[in-house]
């Protein structure tokens, strides 16, 4: 079992990683919790057409803050989500869009399974 502390200190370096990707969520409270952590360059599906997310994510891969060409996707760690993470996998391989799923696994083994509950600076 991880201590609180070393866990904490991983999801910090890990949020700073975060930090350098483009990430995709769900929703508005998913948005708000990684912003609440400091991430910034998020977007959020919100229930729109896959096209129209990938038009935005192109928009997006072209800000010169983006260290990171591939995009994060950080559905939530519940079967939907999965789901979800998924179809975007595919959708964005189509067009040549490169994710990153260390990362996002590196955020599932903290046990979670929403991502508006990472919502604050301490994981307890």
């Amino acid at each position: 079992r991880m201590t609180v502390e070393k866990n904490n200190e991983q999801f910090l370096s890990l949020v700073e990683e975060l930090k350098t990707h483009l990430i995709l969520v769900e929703g508005k409270r998913d948005v708000r919790a990684l912003k609440s952590l400091g991430i910034e360059k998020i977007i959020a599906i919100n229930g729109r057409s896959p096209i129209d997310v990938v038009g935005n994510v192109f928009k997006y891969s072209k800000h010169p803050n983006l260290k990171e060409s591939s995009v994060v996707i950080l559905t939530d760690f519940d079967h939907e989500g999965k789901e979800l993470a998924l179809k975007f996998n595919k959708i964005f391989q189509r067009y040549h869009v490169k994710t990153n799923s260390r990362l996002r696994n590196a955020l599932m083994k903290f046990g979670k399974s929403q991502i508006e509950d990472f919502n604050q600076k301490r994981l307890d």
